[in-house]
């Protein structure tokens, strides 16, 4: 069995290594291919990524989302707790650099890698950091504005999705 996992292993850096390594094979991918990767598909999905991205915010601010996330981590700190960034896709470092996203090399705050003092830094999100909802978020916003908002953040996650397909697919062959 190995070392035991602990916050202050965590933050002392020996278990960041693998978020390093995955930020840093996205960089190196990034300035090796980009030209090479950013096609007319790769392009136009990236663009309609983007739209997917500012359509979700807008609903989540309409919808009471933000309102309630925000108001919940004034009180209780981030539901991006530390070590979600290693379930995180490295393609998904790699989409976000191609958005011109510059990815850290250290964490800032006592929470996800990404979590900054304005909140995530990275543009395209998992599925897990897109579709998460706690139980305050369900006790305060009516199901119907959830079911809404998970609609509306499907299509972002479709997107991204055919986005990783593409560049997974066009890697295989430049």
């Amino acid at each position: 069995m190995g070392p035991e996992r602990t916050r202050s292993n965590i933050l002392n850096g020996t278990e960041q290594e693998n978020i390093k390594q995955k930020i840093q094979w996205a960089q190196e991918i990034f300035e090796e291919r980009k030209m090479e990767l950013l096609d007319s598909e790769i392009r136009g999905l990236i663009e309609e990524l983007s739209d997917c991205i500012a359509t979700t915010r807008v609903a989540m601010a309409e919808l009471g989302l933000i309102r309630v996330c925000s108001k919940c981590a004034e009180k209780i700190g981030s539901c991006c707790g530390i070590g979600i960034e290693d379930r995180l896709d490295k393609y998904v470092f790699l989409i976000n650099k191609l958005m011109g996203v510059e990815l850290p090399f250290e964490r800032e705050l006592d929470g996800c890698f990404f979590l900054g003092p304005d909140g995530c830094k990275l543009k395209a999100k998992e599925v897990l950091c897109i579709n998460y909802l706690c139980n305050k978020v369900y006790e305060e916003i009516e199901l119907g504005n959830i079911i809404k908002l998970q609609n509306i953040a499907g299509k972002e996650l479709d997107v991204l999705f055919m986005l990783i397909e593409r560049v997974k697919n066009k890697m295989n062959y430049i």
